[in-house]
């Protein structure tokens, strides 16, 4: 089942992540996908005492990989 987003996840009814991929290189975007990655393992458990959404976050910009 595809996961339903807040509508602030939208730009002119496309998904933000659809307009990134669409102005970036493939370089770019794997740049930016990878950094997204670190991000969220880095911070893992320091912004809460629970690290479960950092790292489901860094799982799905993994598998954007």
């Amino acid at each position: 089942m595809e996961e339903v987003r807040p509508e602030y996840y939208r730009v002119a009814g496309m998904e933000t992540m659809s307009v990134i991929r669409a102005v970036l290189t493939e370089e770019e975007f794997r740049g930016f996908v990878k950094g997204n990655v670190l991000k969220y393992r880095l911070r893992a458990g320091k912004k809460t005492d629970d690290p479960t959404e950092d790292i489901r976050k860094a799982e799905t910009y993994e598998s954007m990989l």
